[in-house]
């Protein structure tokens, strides 16, 4: 993955303080694409994508205090609960902030624990 080109305006996105806590979140795909060709996503990554739209997946997001008291997304958390909702459990061995900056992730998966999702 190559970084963008693009500056931020600011360090993350603010949120309500009543978004504060943990949520039971169910997302449905309504369609696939690949704008940059299907090459580049995969043709069997791409198959797999579609077969899945329509079906709901379910998981958890968090959302947490940043140090000036601001709300903001858990950024581990709430990738870290989508793959393991979208691969499986097995699939994350680790997902934390490099550096402790929320634009930093790092992740690790295994696609033998995804069962072939990855």
């Amino acid at each position: 993955v190559k970084k963008a080109d693009a500056k931020l305006k600011s360090p993350d996105i603010y949120y309500p303080r009543w978004m504060y806590g943990l949520w039971k979140v169910t997302s449905t795909a309504k369609t696939v694409e690949a704008p940059l060709g299907e090459e580049l996503f995969g043709r069997a990554g791409l198959a797999a994508a579609q077969k899945e739209i329509g079906i709901p997946l379910v998981y958890q997001a968090r959302f947490r205090k940043a140090s000036d008291g601001r709300i903001i997304a858990d950024r581990p958390f709430n990738v870290d609960s989508i793959s393991r909702a979208a691969m499986g459990d097995s699939a994350v061995l680790e997902c934390y902030e490099e550096e402790g900056d929320a634009n930093k992730l790092k992740m690790t998966l295994t696609p033998q624990g995804a069962g072939g999702r990855v």
